[in-house]
């Protein structure tokens, strides 16, 4: 069989063809060819035609007017048997560079030309040269010692079309998780229960595997050299890269990526480590395992009859599930706040101090209220309306002889009262939702963030972390005002 263009040189819309012929290809209908970018990443087809076989010969016409300035190639051909035939022959595929010699052409204005084989090395040249700027590696922020790791992040709910190369890492498709586990565990549990299906189990067959790989896809977000301080450091880099990934393709396709497993490779000694996601309980707030049955059901109905009240639920379940702390204040604080709003608050309401019962007073000795009314109407205070739920709810709390805060052992703990775990939770919220997070040494959020030095101290009382009594009390009172909601909630 032999494979050829026209010419290796051609301007945009000038007249280009491919040939191939044969004996061996007479006896196939036609050929499937795919014309598409050389020397770039992530090439992708830019035609594909297929083209009848006459007397041994397919020939076709190239469109070039809508291809830029660039290399091109014949990625790959199909042969395609005729139909009817008493003995068929099989479908052949051939990948250029692979199964053929590859055959490149480049659309250009210049006049110079160069032989097939000078073209080809060319591309390759260029080939070789982003794959050198792909392995060359990441150097990780705050890295001190020069160690090197390659790292796969395994994730599943992303669902990509194709392998996808960046400038130093990429993103490749797996085979799709498959329910062998899943049915497993049914099985088991009728062999607990046979009466229950007349003594049926159920085999994963080919229909089981197609409905589970269907909502299981499978990526692996690779790393070909990380240049990190420790294998922690490098692994932290990768999951958090690969969480952003997932992040953007949710907003591309509305997937929802996780990572489930991790491989780390120490590339001086040769050793592999691996991390799986062993999964995580945190716990409810009904307490011991999940409260009397009794109580569980009640709230079942509840949530179903009320669906509010269950879209409150639905937003801590999220803030449970987030892993990243700085977005666990800004979730915790919008639920808190949008609670607050259904109660529709009077905005003209004074606001008394929890702890003293005196009112709460502003900078120029006024009493607080809950917010302001204007020409365009009410205007709640967000601190005011979560002040206010929280309060009503330490309230309601007291008449049972409990208290709405959790006492913790950390001595900066024991400066805290409502109003100043408030302006705290407001402030780690902020940082979270105009700059993603607070960093104590970003010049930008030094100079530009209001609440800069509250969270400043936030970190300090925490023995410098976001993470610590702040957030556990915000958690804990985000579920006592739920347990409350729920309380009050009608069947």
């Amino acid at each position: 069989m032999k494979i050829s263009f026209s010419s290796n040189f051609i301007e945009p819309g000038g007249e280009l063809s491919l040939q191939v012929e044969g004996d061996d290809i007479k006896a196939f209908g036609c050929v499937e060819i795919c014309i598409s970018p050389a020397a770039m990443r992530n090439p992708r087809a830019t035609a594909i035609l297929k083209v009848p076989v006459v007397n041994g010969i397919a020939r076709s016409p190239i469109q070039t007017e809508h291809l830029a300035l660039g290399y091109y190639e014949l990625a790959y051909l199909k042969l395609i048997p005729l139909l009817g035939l008493t003995q068929s022959v099989d479908e052949k595929m051939g990948i250029g560079g692979h199964d053929f010699t590859r055959k490149i052409f480049k659309v250009t204005f210049s006049k110079e030309r160069i032989t097939p084989e000078a073209l080809e090395k060319i591309v390759s040249n260029e080939e070789a040269k982003m794959q050198k700027q792909f392995e060359n590696g990441i150097v990780l922020p705050d890295t001190t010692e020069k160690n090197e790791y390659r790292a796969l992040c395994f994730m599943s709910g992303l669902l990509i079309p194709a392998d996808i190369q960046f400038r130093n890492w990429e993103v490749l498709r797996h085979i799709p998780l498959d329910g062998h586990d899943e049915i497993a565990s049914v099985n088991h549990f009728f062999k607990e229960f046979p009466a229950w299906t007349f003594g049926q189990g159920f085999n994963y067959d080919n229909v089981l595997n197609a409905q589970f790989n269907a909502g299981h896809p499978v990526c692996v977000v690779h790393f070909p050299k990380l240049i990190a301080n420790n294998m922690d450091h490098a692994k932290a880099f990768c999951i958090d890269r690969s969480r952003i990934l997932s992040e953007c393709l949710c907003l591309k396709q509305g997937g929802s990526g996780k990572d489930f497993c991790v491989v780390m490779v120490d590339l001086k000694t040769k050793a592999a480590k691996l991390w799986v996601d062993s999964g995580h309980y945190n716990g409810n707030m009904w307490g011991g395992a999940f409260g009397a049955p009794s109580e569980l059901e009640a709230v079942c109905e509840k949530l179903a009859s009320n669906k509010l009240v269950r879209y409150f639920v639905s937003l801590y379940k999220e803030a449970r599930q987030e892993g990243d702390v700085s977005y666990q204040y800004l979730r915790y604080w919008q639920l808190l706040e949008t609670i607050a709003e259904s109660k529709n608050y009077p905005v003209t309401d004074a606001m008394t101090c929890l702890e003293t019962n005196e009112w709460l007073m502003d900078s120029n000795g006024v009493p607080r209220t809950i917010g302001k009314t204007g020409k365009s109407g009410d205007r709640p205070d967000s601190k005011m309306i979560v002040y206010r739920l929280i309060s009503d709810v330490a309230a309601v709390m007291r008449t049972r002889n409990s208290s709405i805060f959790t006492v913790y052992g950390d001595t900066a703990a024991n400066s805290y009262d409502l109003e100043k775990y408030i302006s705290a939770w407001q402030a780690m919220r902020n940082a979270a939702s105009h700059f993603g997070r607070f960093v104590s040494t970003d010049p930008t959020q030094q100079s530009r963030f209001k609440d800069f030095a509250l969270c400043q101290t936030v970190c300090d009382d925490q023995g410098n972390s976001r993470n610590g009594f702040v957030l556990m009390q915000l958690r804990n009172v985000v579920e006592l005002v739920l347990d409350e909601e729920l309380r009050s909630t009608s069947h």
